[in-house]
């Protein structure tokens, strides 16, 4: 979420927690708004034959321990934000 305001904002984080259901939706405002490219390609799936480099390391991490942890990563974009959201798969 931090990689998605390269020019400063503001993340909120919020975790609901119902049961044994988990979800938590990182919502990233500021100027220049983007999903990191690393992120999306490695998200998609898409990846090089070293998808693994300094830049895509904490991303690779982040989608790896989701997995781990049975959650699944959506992304989704406006004018205005760019909201991540982790859930139970």
């Amino acid at each position: 979420a931090n990689g998605s305001i390269p020019r400063g904002g503001t993340l909120e984080v919020e975790l609901d927690v119902v049961g044994e259901d988990a979800k938590f939706t990182l919502t990233s405002r500021g100027r220049m708004l983007r999903v990191p490219q690393k992120f999306q390609d490695l998200l998609d799936g898409r990846t090089s034959e070293d998808p693994i480099d300094a830049h895509a390391v904490q991303y690779y991490y982040t989608l790896l321990l989701a997995g781990e942890a049975g959650m699944k990563i959506e992304v989704h974009m406006d004018d205005e934000k760019v909201v991540y959201t982790a859930s139970n798969a």
